[in-house]
């Protein structure tokens, strides 16, 4: 768990999900806490007793429906992320997209349960 005196976060994990030589990216809205309306690889915090391999998996069936198993992630190494009101440790993962993007994109209004980013 990160610490740091104005407020902490839960760690992070995020993955660069590609294909080919294109990534998929989404825009973030307006109320995350962190980096809202900027353009990101998809990810969240590591909830309790969560590793950052179902982390990610967990925040890409949310976040877009895709389903992803925790062995089809290869490791791209850490970082410490500080911003002014946080301190926290992100986990970074590469992973192909084997479903066809444009599928992805076209289908995220079917998704049951599906989050939006900032969502309250």
């Amino acid at each position: 768990m990160a610490e740091n005196s104005s407020e902490s976060s839960p760690d992070g994990a995020s993955v660069v999900l590609y294909q080919g030589n294109q990534v998929l990216l989404y825009k973030r809205d307006g109320h995350p806490k962190l980096f809202h309306n900027r353009w990101a690889i998809l990810g969240g915090g590591i909830e309790a007793g969560e590793s950052p391999e179902e982390t990610v998996c967990r925040e890409l069936q949310v976040e877009v429906g895709y389903r992803l198993a925790p062995g089809d992630l290869a490791p791209l190494g850490r970082c410490q992320v500080l911003d002014s009101a946080y301190r926290y440790l992100v986990h970074y993962f590469r992973a192909e997209l084997k479903q066809d993007y444009w599928d992805l994109l076209l289908n995220l209004g079917n998704v049951v349960g599906l989050e939006r980013e900032g969502k309250g």
